[in-house]
């Protein structure tokens, strides 16, 4: 239907606009934490920052749409499918027909 890819499309749209949004927030972090490097390391050597440890992972676009971006985009494209099923009927079809072959004992 025209509504379910709507939806889609704009869940899609808003997630990368969430990623975009936090990997421009990380880098923000990650430059202060680089500029304050040098005299943290002088007051202590073991001082370890979130930001300069996670730079290959969370700071990374690619691994962020990987690990964040399509799990959370495949959870509210099947909300959204299911949302359209109950609003055509047959989600609650086969809702009933799991709930009935759930063994009581």
């Amino acid at each position: 239907s025209v509504s379910l890819l709507f939806n889609l499309t704009w869940i899609g749209i808003l997630c990368l606009f969430a990623c975009k949004v936090y990997h421009l927030y990380f880098h923000q972090k990650f430059n202060l934490a680089v500029s304050d490097l040098a005299w943290r390391k002088d007051i202590n050597p073991n001082d370890d920052n979130w930001y300069l440890k996670h730079k290959e992972t969370f700071g990374e676009i690619t691994w962020l749409l990987k690990f964040a971006f399509f799990p959370y985009a495949v959870i509210m494209a099947l909300q959204s499918v299911c949302v359209w099923r109950i609003e055509h009927g047959i989600f609650l079809s086969v809702l009933y027909f799991v709930m009935a072959s759930i063994p009581l004992s």
